[in-house]
């Protein structure tokens, strides 16, 4: 009877190893919420400055519970690194954040990830990384997909979804001073100027993107820090010689699983966006939201998950992007070529492929009050096919010719039979410092 009963004991525990490996927590290394109790103390990492990964403090002031469905967050006061200045800093997601136990071992409770617009004290909230380890990572979706079937009585008018496309006012992360809000992660922009980020500043809204006006450092392939936690995490979306790029932190690295954020970017589910290292150039303190700029390092996976909890990818090889190749006549008759490479994204491509064209034609000076532009463009699709745009505007307004570039992009992308994304474009543009039109002042009929 007591060999039966040790055997029992035994393949119970045995059991129990079992369903804990078979999940990425660790109860020796990561700590559930439930364990949680006000007036614990430890310390969080992230970068600062440059590549360097740092300690703050924090201590546990309480536990929300329920703050999304049958999700907690744990609330915490931070202190050191100037966190008492500058408050939860955005570019700051993904912290992880170590709590010591009744046994005085330190465990990670999960990533730094909300905090409350103009706040006067540095609290923030925590995501659970027990909740973040769940990010199952399942590859994304073919972009040349067939969409999901519709009712063939149900229509779709290409000329009206683009129209209202840019328009739409997408929920602000940071619009809610009131209430605790995930921190946004920055988006930063290179090589445009600073009237031309106004102009696309709809642009950006549209896309749900926080536009963070500190610019930022653009690509360095000098910087090749480890992604590892507490360390600078980006998702670049546009590189070459104009760049946007989202900022966070790494919370956990599992063999070649990434953890990140410690809340959504876009909260799309499956993704694939390329994930790269970085460093910080500096923090700026804001009243409204203080935030990192950051500089692009080498990239070194794909992010394949975007959920309420958090962001997560995989080590290894990106996933394919869109060239982007124009060259431009400028009106002094000096010729300039640029190059850029987009993410493949439905929602972003359209976006980033007007971004590109703006930096190129506005990249040696604004367009001449009178001026003539021609345009020459080749857009190759997924399927093969290619749309050849040859155009001549007088004093047109640059967002107005961007917008419809980027048209035929968005058109393909949306289209709800069968999404087929930008492969490549390429094209000349020239402008001359003239106004070349001509009016009808009178038709005749007989």
């Amino acid at each position: 009877m007591k060999f039966r009963l040790l055997v029992g004991i035994i393949a119970t525990i045995g059991l129990a190893t079992t369903a804990i490996a078979g999940t990425l927590f660790d109860p020796t290394r990561h700590m559930r919420v439930d364990e949680v109790r006000p007036g614990m103390t430890g310390y969080g990492l992230s970068v600062f400055s440059g590549t360097k990964i740092e300690k703050f403090d924090v201590v546990v002031v309480s536990v929300l519970r329920n703050y999304n469905p049958r999700r907690h967050v744990v609330l915490i006061r931070c202190s050191g690194q100037n966190l008492e200045h500058s408050g939860a800093v955005a570019g700051m997601s993904g912290s992880p954040l170590f709590l010591r136990d009744e046994q005085g071992k330190d465990r990670m409770i999960g990533a730094f990830a909300y905090g409350w617009e103009l706040a006067k004290d540095p609290i923030a909230g925590v995501q659970p990384i027990e909740y973040m380890l769940e990010l199952d990572g399942k590859p994304a979706q073919a972009a040349g997909a067939r969409a999901q079937a519709r009712s063939p009585r149900q229509s779709w008018n290409v000329l009206t979804a683009t129209a209202g496309a840019w328009k739409g006012n997408p929920p602000d992360r940071q619009r809610d001073a009131a209430g605790l809000v995930p921190l946004a992660a920055p988006l930063m922009v290179a090589g445009i100027s600073a009237p031309a980020l106004e102009r696309l500043k709809p642009l950006l809204d549209a896309s749900g993107l926080t536009l963070f006006r500190g610019g930022g450092g653009g690509e360095d392939d000098a910087v090749d820090p480890p992604i590892e936690p507490g360390s600078v995490i980006i998702a670049p979306l546009l590189t070459g010689d104009a760049a946007a790029y989202a900022n966070g932190t790494c919370t956990e690295v599992i063999g070649d699983r990434v953890f990140a954020f410690g809340h959504p970017f876009n909260n799309e589910g499956q993704i694939s966006l390329p994930m790269a290292s970085g460093a910080v150039n500096a923090i700026v303190s804001s009243l409204q939201s203080s935030f990192k700029i950051a500089t692009i390092g080498k990239t070194k996976g794909t992010f394949d998950t975007d959920e309420v909890v958090g962001i997560a990818g995989r080590f290894g090889e990106p996933p394919a992007q869109a060239p982007i190749d124009i060259r431009v006549t400028h009106a002094s008759g000096a010729q300039t070529a640029f190059r850029f490479s987009a993410v493949r994204h439905p929602r972003f491509l359209p976006m980033l492929g007007a971004i590109a064209v703006y930096a190129a034609i506005t990249g040696q000076s604004d367009l001449p009050q009178y001026h003539t532009i021609e345009y020459k463009l080749s857009l190759t699709f997924d399927n093969g096919r290619v749309v050849h745009i040859h155009n001549v505007d007088s004093n047109v307004d640059p967002m107005q010719l961007v917008l419809s570039l980027a048209s035929p992009i968005m058109a393909a992308a949306e289209n709800p039979f069968e999404r087929v994304l930008l492969k490549e474009m390429s094209g000349e543009v020239t402008i001359k410092s003239e106004s070349r039109d001509a009016q009808i002042l009178a038709a005749q009929l007989p």
